[in-house]
Order: structure tokens, then C-alpha cells, then sequence
């Protein structure tokens, strides 16, 4: 059943699938008049809505926790690289070829481990919120002693404005690690997005600026800005493009230009979402010669509801990549399964 409720002062009849795939802000905007009042909301409309307040943390009387969640889950990979290590076993250094050691070599295999996450939205006042999200998981080779872990946490502050833009500021952390290689990231920004309807679909258009500095192979800085867009039909296709661009940094091979294309719907009762992505770094020198590198990846990820439980499901990813760097010893290819549990 549709619900028909206004947006920007117009009557718009979303459908429930639409409304399953928007982002916080878009379900917001549904709501009509910034998603803040009932005004203009039928009986049956407004628990929904005030339900759906409480989850995005705006419309609280008082500051204070509106939304929690945490999970533990086992999860089963195969990684084309288990170690972090190079593509190739031999690297050519005035016309002829060296043998790396073994242990440089990157190895394939099966990983166990687990995976953790939890999330929260404080509502600090009608119209600003704060979220703070963490997550971490830790997998070992199956076949050897090779370990490989990750951990981010992100917090941000947002702010609903009267037009539906909301504005967004966060500060966010990942750190990861593998047998042959650390690396540390953190990260500042800037972001706004704006809520419209086109053509009876729902859409929402943002734009980010960012600056991050990393730690791997060295440190340095870089500035980053880009878009997004997402667009949700009446039928329940969601459609996300995202492009970005990376400012250069002067002897480290870095993002300079980015695409993305990710589409998200039911296929036989389930979520399946196929992603797209194309990423150029340039930068630096490797052995003399200038680095250039195309990195590309195909993903398909599919949620199976787990012995008939909505809130219990089987997450299975299947991703290709592949690094053209114009060095062998660089370049990259391999195809990773990964299947974990959300409860």
C-alpha cells in the first residue's frame, strides 16, 4: 500500500519498497513538511512516522539515545591474498629478473574469523543528531599462520534544515593490518544532500568535501571532493552513481579520479545489489618509473533471510578486482568470496 504523503509542498504517493531502500535523510523527506510535524499526516501515517523519527534521532524533546544496535557474526572468506603480498614472484632491475622471497609473495586460501559492528543516533535537539558508528572484524587462514584485521569508527553530527537539506560533519578512523603490511587512516568532512522527486521516483543528490591523512608507506595528506546520487523507482530499483576526485600528493601514488555505480533491488524475494567501480592513482615513482594505476571492481552481494527470520540473514558477496599498475609486480587480479551472518 502507497503511502501519500507530501514533499517540498506536493503530494507524492511513495510505495513501500521505495521506502525500504531510501537513505535516512530520503525516508525523512517522505514524511512531508521535514519529516518534524505531523501536519498533514492521515491517523495511520503518524506512528510510522514517529517511529522513523526516533530511529534518525530528530524530533526529540530531550537530549538523549534514540537508536541502538550491535551484532557479532562468524564469517567464511576466500581471499586472493591472505598475506598482503605482492603479485608476482620475481621483479626486473636492469634487464633481469630477481626472485623475491616467498614470504613476499601473496597466497590464497580460505579465512575464518569474526566480525563485530554496533551503531547509535542521539538526538540532541528537533533537528540535530549525532551518530556514532564502529566496527571491527579479525580472519585467519585456515592453511597457515596469517592474520588479517580491520577497525574504523566513525562519528557524526547532522543537522535537518527547514528546506529538507541536511548538513553533515564527521570524523572517522580505520586502521588495517595483514601479515606483510599496516596502514592508518583519519579523516574530516564536510557534506550536505538535498531530498527531490522526479518523474515519481524518489531521489537525493549530496556533494562532500574531505581531507584524510594516511599512514602507509609514509605520511602524508589529501584533499577529496565529490557527489552522489541516488534515484528509487516506483518498482524498487535503487540506482546509486557517486564520482570523486583526489588532489595530487607529491610522491605517493593516490586517488585522483573516481566512479561508482551501485544498483540495489528484490530478485526472487531477496536483496541483491551488483556494484561497479573505477578508480585512477597516480603519484610517486616505483623502480624508477612514474606509478599510473587503474583499479577496478565487479561486486555481487546477496542477503538470504536465515531459516525464514527477517532479522536473522545470510550475507554472501562474490567481488572481482583487478590493478593495472604497468609494473607486474604491482599489478592485481583475483576473485574474493565472503559469507557472513547478521542477527
Amino acid at each position: 500500500m502507497a503511502l501519500g504523503l507530501g514533499l517540498g509542498g506536493g503530494a507524492f504517493a511513495a510505495t513501500p519498497e521505495q521506502v525500504a531502500l531510501a537513505a535516512p535523510a530520503l525516508r525523512l523527506a517522505v514524511l512531508g513538511d521535514g519529516g518534524l510535524s505531523d501536519g498533514g499526516l492521515s491517523a495511520q501515517a503518524r506512528p510510522v512516522a514517529r517511529a522513523l523519527l526516533q530511529r534518525l534521532g530528530y524530533g526529540a524533546a530531550a537530549p538523549g539515545l534514540m537508536q541502538y544496535r550491535w551484532g557479532v557474526a562468524p564469517v567464511l572468506t576466500y581471499d586472493p591474498n591472505i598475506n598482503g603480498g605482492y603479485a608476482d614472484s620475481t621483479v626486473l632491475l636492469g634487464g633481469l629478473n630477481f626472485a623475491l622471497s616467498p614470504a613476499l609473495v601473496g597466497r590464497s586460501g580460505l579465512m575464518g574469523g569474526l566480525r563485530a559492528d554496533t551503531e547509535a543516533t542521539f538526538g540532541l535537539s528537533g533537528r540535530v543528531a549525532l551518530d556514532l558508528a564502529a566496527r571491527g572484524r579479525m580472519v585467519r587462514a585456515l592453511s597457515e599462520d596469517s592474520v588479517k584485521s580491520e577497525a574504523s569508527a566513525r562519528l557524526c553530527l547532522r543537522r535537518m534544515g527547514r528546506a529538507l537539506t541536511e548538513v553533515r560533519g564527521c570524523i572517522d578512523r580505520t586502521i588495517a593490518r595483514t601479515q606483510l603490511s599496516a596502514s592508518a587512516q583519519t579523516g574530516v568532512e564536510l557534506g550536505l544532500s538535498h531530498p527531490f522527486v522526479a518523474s515519481q521516483a524518489l531521489a537525493e543528490a549530496g556533494v562532500f568535501l574531505r581531507h584524510q591523512r594516511v599512514s602507509s608507506g609514509g605520511r602524508f595528506g589529501q584533499w577529496q571532493a565529490g557527489g552522489a546520487l541516488t534515484r528509487i523507482g516506483p518498482a524498487g530499483v535503487r540506482l546509486d552513481l557517486g564520482a570523486a576526485l583526489g588532489a595530487p600528493v607529491a610522491d605517493h601514488a593516490v586517488m585522483r579520479q573516481r566512479v561508482t555505480l551501485g544498483v540495489l533491488a528484490r530478485v526472487l524475494g531477496d536483496w541483491t545489489r551488483l556494484s561497479l567501480g573505477a578508480e585512477q592513482r597516480r603519484g610517486g615513482v616505483f623502480l624508477g618509473t612514474p606509478r599510473q594505476e587503474i583499479a577496478t571492481s565487479l561486486s555481487l552481494q546477496r542477503s538470504f533471510a536465515w531459516r525464514g527470520r527477517a532479522d536473522r540473514r545470510l550475507d554472501v558477496t562474490v567481488t572481482a578486482t583487478r590493478v593495472a599498475a604497468g609494473q607486474a609486480l604491482l599489478n592485481r587480479q583475483g576473485i574474493s568470496v565472503d559469507v557472513g551472518m547478521s542477527f
